[in-house]
């Protein structure tokens, strides 16, 4: 029988090598730049562009000075598009120190000219102040609840039981097991007024955004990841910092793709609440240079200030979303040791 084999090179499949050139190069390089650092780069490039021109100005005209911007040749885009490439680098070096910081890890001086200790002293009173406020607001809530419940035969002792509960006093004397098993079947935040309960609920939810007394942290964005890291049920022996990165393997896409978009927006506004503090201090400070300025100089300043704190809130809404990804990263990793615990 003939040999039927193909000769050498004959239907084999050869792997195709992408072509070498300048934009393959430019795609590695925009591949390493993280996505949470181009709008701040771009921000500061193009604002900082306007606020030059507008000092160049014998008169203050924002439109004027953006005619001029955009009638500069082409050299001037070249130098606007570099700008941002060199922008965005450096912001993305400084992302992580950026959360740190507004986290509450600050540097030592901070601790020695008091500033470290009066903040944790500030949020330890807040948390003192939100818990009485949480008390005061539930009696207020129970209390509306109560004439519903005798309305509909709840038992007075019952009630007595469900109102020591709710003040979060301490009983005289135990009550009978009846009135316990009653009492802990009945949710009487069903009988309750919804405007009562809603403000009770705020209290409650503010409340539980603080970790541990002896690990509170100067700043409520720090506060706030903290407290869930209080949560974390099946961090193993290693640092809670490498937690994801060690169990991100384990993890369904989903999960995966929820975490990435928290942690994304997390560190696109904790970068911004940077940019924004720095184009009010110095893009104020260049206009207020200049006597026609000033006005101009103020309105930067405040405009951006201004900025910069919605930023932050927007990073501790943010944080919230990234601590629920924690939590249910947290989940899936203790369901997945429970299922391993049981096949062996």
């Amino acid at each position: 029988m003939a040999d039927q084999r193909a000769p050498a090179g004959v239907g084999e499949i050869k792997p195709v090598t992408p072509p070498e050139g300048l934009s393959q190069f430019l795609a590695r390089i925009l591949d390493q730049l993280s996505l949470s650092s181009w709008l701040p780069a771009a921000l500061v490039a193009s604002v900082g562009a306007v606020i030059l021109e507008l000092r160049s100005q014998t008169e203050i005209d924002v439109a004027q000075a953006v005619m001029d911007l955009t009638a500069k040749p082409l050299g001037v885009l070249v130098v606007a598009v570099f700008a941002v490439l060199a922008l965005t680098m450096l912001l993305q070096a400084f992302e992580l120190t950026a959360i740190r910081l507004l986290e509450g890890y600050w540097p030592p001086f901070a601790s020695a000219i008091g500033l470290t200790g009066l903040m944790v002293r500030f949020h330890l009173w807040r948390q003192d102040w939100l818990r009485s406020r949480l008390v005061t607001r539930r009696i207020a809530a129970f209390r509306s609840a109560r004439e519903d419940m005798l309305d509909i035969g709840v038992d007075k002792a019952v009630l007595e039981f469900l109102r020591v509960s709710a003040a979060g006093e301490t009983f005289r004397s135990r009550p009978p097991a009846d009135v316990i098993a009653a009492g802990e079947a009945i949710n009487w935040r069903e009988y309750s007024n919804p405007a009562l309960l809603r403000s009770f609920e705020a209290v409650e939810r503010a409340l539980s955004g603080y970790p541990k007394r002896h690990r509170t942290m100067p700043t409520r964005l720090g506060n706030t990841l903290r407290a869930v890291e209080d949560e974390i049920a099946n961090q193993g022996d290693g640092p809670l910092r490498t937690f994801v990165i060690r169990n991100w393997h384990l993890l369904p896409l989903e999960i995966r793709v929820m975490h990435d978009q928290y942690r994304n927006r997390l560190d696109l506004y904790c970068t911004l609440v940077f940019v924004c503090g720095g184009i009010a201090a110095g893009g104020g400070a260049l206009l207020g240079t200049v006597d026609h300025g000033v006005t101009a100089a103020w309105v930067v300043f405040s405009s951006f200030a201004l900025c910069s704190l919605a930023c932050y809130r927007a990073g501790i809404t943010s944080a919230g979303g990234y601590t629920a990804a924690l939590q249910a990263i947290d989940a899936e990793v203790g369901r997945i040791n429970g299922q391993t615990a049981t096949a062996t």
